[in-house]
């Protein structure tokens, strides 16, 4: 296994062993129940994944094709462990769902994520999982997130983080350059609206690049940047961060 660069030896980038071979020590040793939620995805991905979650004894499905009123209604009103939402939602749904519960477990099911995708979900606490992943990848990843970690499984990518730290994968200050690299800003215009350096600029986005597995601006279109405290990256503008 090989650790990822920038201080983030905590995710390990798996060639490790299958959920299947130790799936059982994940969730603790009380036997606890943990109560999911699932979002609303097409009738027969939903199936699969039921079908999956209901395999495993200790894994309680509280409600399933919820929209995000529905699911932010369950996640106020229950003890929910864990939410599995389809791609579409993970940008509004998350943030409001961290705020509710903040120890809730996340659980993105998406058609084929890229590294890049799969790793800035990761930088959030946030698992990612291909609509390919196996039955016994979908239970693990419900234990992990239900355990304080997260997982990213797809197409022969496996990365692993068992102790997801709450500042996430990537510094604050990265998400707010990175956030204005992605919507086109140059250097030089990110470094004037921030009042940094053009090289402080272009570091933080080399960092958070490497951080997310990205060889270029390309690789990163798309991908969603959710901040711990205040949902999308862009509010983080106004919050005073230091550099």
């Amino acid at each position: 296994m090989k650790a990822l660069p920038n201080g983030s030896s905590a995710l390990l980038n798996a060639h490790a062993p299958s959920a299947a071979q130790h799936i059982a020590p994940i969730g603790g040793a009380d036997g606890a129940d943990i109560s999911v939620v699932v979002g609303r995805f097409g009738r027969l991905v939903r199936c699969g994944l039921l079908a999956d979650l209901r395999d495993d004894p200790r894994i309680r499905v509280l409600a399933e094709n919820l929209d995000q009123p529905s699911l932010e209604a369950v996640v106020t009103d229950n003890s929910v462990q864990v939410a599995i939402l389809d791609e579409p939602d993970v940008q509004s749904v998350c943030p409001p769902l961290r705020t509710i519960a903040p120890n809730i477990g996340l659980l993105a099911v998406t058609r084929e994520p890229t590294p890049t995708y799969g790793m800035a979900l990761l930088a959030w606490g946030v698992s990612c999982l291909d609509w390919d992943a196996t039955s016994a990848d979908v239970r693990y990843a419900v234990r992990l997130a239900d355990a304080g970690g997260c997982m990213f499984v797809s197409r022969g990518d496996r990365v692993e983080c068992h102790e997801w730290r709450a500042e996430g994968l990537l510094t604050k200050r990265e998400r707010v350059v990175l956030g204005r690299y992605i919507e086109g800003d140059s250097h030089e215009r990110i470094a004037l609206a921030l009042k940094i350096s053009v090289s402080t600029a272009k570091t933080h986005t080399a960092r958070a690049r490497l951080k997310l597995r990205a060889s270029s601006r390309h690789d990163l279109v798309g991908i969603p940047l959710l901040m711990p405290d205040l949902g999308p990256a862009r509010a983080v503008e106004h919050a005073g961060i230091d550099s």
